[in-house]
């Protein structure tokens, strides 16, 4: 594979969180990493802009050749699930997510809904440490997301959310695979601050390990320069799978 297509596949492998923005913002943002090649997170600040933003914003991702992960963080009775599903379908959005905790019954009812579109599946946010694990869900992070992750793909999801630091554990239990995928956030460059991510990883360390796709968010979006720092992550990316090889 030649280097530009390594680069290009790299790309599509990175979603840029719009995070923190008001719609000028993420109208801009996508206008100037859309390019790039790289993907685009719409979460929850995204999702209740009022007067349909979020639709223009999904419009503008799909009319500039990217894609959108609508992060919705799903949690409700499964009825509930299944209409927001179905009309989140209607977006044609490449995933959107439910949480863990709604249940099986409730991501069975979302993959039925589903469409076109993914399902994923939010295990343990990269923002509970260890602690406040075990204090909500009466365990530490790894057993617990092999849980979720399990009764996940049981329920017939396409993959699930999750820290890189579960990624060898999902593994070695035979659970991820090329039909049920890690989206990973919680992705930093080495010495950069965690921001208030408690459990991060390296793009690198990331892909090594085995993420499908990183959401990254402010080590882009607020870097000096934007443009520069989609091009660090897509190098290392390259890098990662040129390391695993």
């Amino acid at each position: 594979m030649k280097i530009f297509e390594r680069q290009k596949a790299a790309a599509k492998r990175i979603a840029v969180a719009l995070d923190g923005m008001d719609f000028d913002q993420a109208s801009a943002t996508i206008e100037l990493l859309a390019p790039l090649g790289v993907g685009f997170k719409a979460g929850l600040e995204i999702i209740m802009l009022p007067d349909g933003a979020a639709d223009r914003l999904i419009k503008k991702i799909h009319s500039l050749g990217g894609w959108c992960f609508f992060d919705t963080k799903l949690d409700d009775i499964p009825p509930t699930v299944e209409n927001a599903a179905a009309n989140i379908a209607k977006k044609n959005v490449r995933f959107f997510n439910v949480h863990a905790s709604a249940g099986i019954p409730a991501v069975e009812a979302a993959v039925k809904a589903r469409g076109s579109c993914g399902v994923l599946v939010v295990t343990v946010l990269t923002s509970i440490d260890k602690e406040s694990c075990i204090r909500i869900f009466g365990d530490e992070p790894t057993p617990k997301v092999l849980q979720f992750a399990r009764e996940a793909k049981a329920a017939g999801a396409q993959g699930i959310v999750c820290s890189a630091l579960e990624l060898e554990a999902l593994f070695e239990a035979g659970i991820l695979d090329n039909d049920f995928i890690a989206v990973t956030p919680g992705i930093r460059l080495p010495d950069a601050p965690p921001d208030d991510q408690k459990r991060t990883r390296t793009p690198r360390e990331a892909m090594k390990k085995g993420a499908s796709i990183l959401v990254v968010g402010r080590p882009i979006t607020k870097a000096k320069d934007p443009v520069g720092a989609t091009a660090t992550f897509i190098s290392e990316v390259v890098l990662a799978e040129g390391e695993k090889k």
